[in-house]
């Protein structure tokens, strides 16, 4: 016979490419995402509920932290489709040994990044927003920046259980992570006890506290 029409010993069993096998990898990242989402709109409502300038604020500081958050974190998701190639080929190894380099990456691209959502004076001149607004924005871009490199360390493991057919992992802690959004937004932003009032900088602390408890749940 010119081809095999039987498969051999050794060979491995074709990928299963059916709707039903799409739709089981995509609804928990379809969750996992509108779980993301659904922090910013948390912190959207709770910033409008406290003032003008606090939502403006946040409005203006959560768009400068995402567009480094974005670029950077698209750095990452190279990662994916290397260790899916490493699944599909059974590279146990080499799947460990590229999200070891994964993690090194996103701690360097967090060092890269960082300066630029510190330095909140040009980002804000370019908003054009007036000084109060500004003031809230820089230290809500302070405190976020304090959870970068938890975020960007997440995202490594993100690409991983997409690119190894676990995908409900991610659904499962972004979902976690959403249900603790509002507790902790309230005690950063009103206050609790010892904890003082931050307003919409506030925020920013409970999304930095977030990240950190994304990435030790990640570990885990």
């Amino acid at each position: 016979m010119g081809t095999r029409s039987l498969m051999q010993p050794g060979d491995r069993a074709p990928p299963d490419t059916s709707t039903r096998a799409f739709f089981k990898l995509a609804w928990p990242l379809f969750i996992a995402n509108l779980a993301v989402v659904g922090n910013g709109t948390i912190d959207t409502i709770m910033a409008g509920q406290l003032s003008a300038t606090d939502l403006a604020a946040v409005a203006v500081g959560s768009s400068i932290y995402i567009s480094v958050y974005i670029g950077l974190m698209g750095v990452l998701q190279a990662l994916s489709p290397i260790a899916g190639h490493h699944f599909g080929a059974q590279r146990w190894r080499a799947i460990g040994d590229d999200f070891q380099q994964a993690l090194w990456l996103s701690l360097f691209l967090a060092l890269a990044g960082l300066p630029f959502v510190l330095a909140t004076d040009p980002w804000l001149e370019l908003a054009r927003v007036n000084m109060e607004v500004g003031s809230v924005a820089a230290t809500y871009l302070h405190a976020i920046s304090f959870g970068l490199p938890a975020a960007l360390a997440s995202r490594a493991f993100v690409a991983l259980n997409a690119a190894v057919s676990r995908p409900k992992v991610t659904m499962m802690i972004n979902v976690f992570a959403l249900a603790l959004k509002i507790p902790l937004n309230a005690v950063f932003m009103s206050g609790a006890g010892p904890i003082p009032a931050m307003g919409g900088a506030g925020a920013g602390v409970a999304t930095a506290l977030l990240a950190w408890v994304t990435l030790a749940l990640s570990l885990s």
